[in-house]
């Protein structure tokens, strides 16, 4: 594609073919590689910050959607918007972003996991109220704390 286009597939054709789509700023300015056109600006590629305050994605748990978990990302057919960071560990619930082997939208006593192509699921966890069972099989003390970047955490293995 010339400066200021990007591939994608076009969603209307029988065998998928390819296309070229513009990818440029409310100016007109062409956005560079790695570089995607949102909300009339050039954003990086998988940006965090482009998808702060949009009122959708990350719930912390205390009810806020924060755009936690988001990035910014284009799907095959070009579509720019803000998603959930599968690769970072969360799974989107109806266009909110839960941190998997955590509660999400869970009953207590359960953790939401990723259930592959199928989305997610609830998991009974065995561990006790506060903690979690992590992908090793092991329950943990989960722990979050405020000197630590948003969304992050710290778990505690717990000795039985």
């Amino acid at each position: 594609c010339e400066e200021g286009y990007r591939l994608v597939v076009n969603e209307n054709s029988v065998c998928r073919a390819s296309k070229c789509i513009e990818n440029k700023n409310k100016k007109g300015e062409p956005c560079h590689e790695e570089m995607l056109a949102y909300n009339g600006v050039c954003e990086l590629s998988n940006s965090k910050s482009a998808c702060k305050n949009t009122g959708l994605g990350g719930n912390t748990g205390l009810g806020k959607n924060t755009g936690l978990g988001q990035r910014l990302q284009a799907d095959l057919y070009g579509k720019v918007s803000c998603r959930c960071a599968l690769d970072l560990g969360f799974v989107d619930v109806d266009g909110t972003c839960y941190h998997e082997y955590q509660q999400g939208p869970c009953k207590v006593g359960q953790q939401i996991i990723s259930n592959g192509f199928q989305g997610w699921k609830c998991m009974n966890t065995a561990c006790g109220p506060g903690r979690i069972r992590w992908s090793d099989g092991r329950c943990y003390q989960v722990e979050q704390s405020g000197e630590m970047c948003d969304g992050r955490y710290e778990l505690y293995e717990v000795k039985t």
